[in-house]
């Protein structure tokens, strides 16, 4: 990732990764500089064990350190258990997003 300001975070345990989350920080004209969380993976077999959780606190402290006021997302609408799991994190949708895919 050849932006500036990303950073990849890890949550092993005993060697292993439990779960990553990547973030840099963005700007645009309606929100100003907040931080963006391009992804945030955990491992299957650990699935509903709060390391998601865990990786989400981290980005908001992470937000906080930058003085960012917004911590932002993306997440495919099909992926309704990952849905579920921002809402109860407290993430509230603001936004589609939406793809055009250019074929050469």
């Amino acid at each position: 990732m050849q932006h500036e300001s990303y950073e990849l975070w890890a949550l092993y345990h005993d060697q292993k990764v439990l779960g990553l989350v990547s973030t840099r920080l963005y700007t645009d004209l309606v929100r100003g500089t907040h931080l963006y969380i391009d992804d945030l993976v955990t491992d299957a077999n650990t699935r509903s064990q709060g390391i998601g959780a865990v990786l989400l606190k981290h980005a908001e402290e992470l937000a906080q350190k930058h003085g960012c006021e917004i911590l932002r997302l993306c997440c495919v609408i099909e992926n309704e258990a990952g849905m579920r799991f921002y809402r109860r994190e407290g993430w509230k949708e603001r936004a589609f997003a939406l793809v055009k895919k250019i074929i050469p």
